[in-house]
């Protein structure tokens, strides 16, 4: 009796396991093997290859220009935020105070008119912004 090839255990195997015919198991055997091409597959392959290659081809500005900036975590921000969330609530002025994310929230005064307040960190001084200046002055004065 000849030795069978592993392709020829695994075809008797689904043919018994599976209880279906040399046929359907010899193509299940090919599928599994990668042995015939499926569209599908293929073509989700393709895809695949094709943004890989867009994403090689681009440019270091490019890529800095599809990159999402990493959250940082700022101790004085949510610091602030969180006295500001406290002040909000205990004043007499202010009811129904919701945070409706991590630096915004939202209330309503006596007469049920909705204000929303947004806590934003800047990289630089905002226009308008002389309260520094005025400590500055106060100070050379002296």
């Amino acid at each position: 009796m000849a030795k069978l090839t592993a392709k020829e255990k695994a075809i008797l195997k689904h043919m018994e396991v599976l209880e279906i015919s040399r046929e359907e198991a010899e193509e299940l055997y090919a599928f599994d093997s990668d042995e015939i091409d499926n569209e599908v597959v293929n073509e989700i392959e393709e895809k695949q290859q094709e943004r890989k290659k867009a994403q090689e081809g681009r440019s270091s500005i490019e890529k800095v220009k599809h990159m999402k900036a990493k959250a940082k975590s700022d101790i004085n921000k949510e610091n602030i935020i969180d006295d500001i969330f406290d002040k909000v609530q205990t004043s007499e002025h202010i009811y129904n105070t919701q945070e409706m994310t991590a630096t915004k929230m939202s209330f309503q005064d006596k007469d049920g008119n909705f204000y929303t307040v947004q806590v934003t960190k800047h990289k630089s001084r905002p226009d308008g912004y002389v309260a520094d200046r005025k400590e500055e002055q106060t100070k050379e004065t002296k």
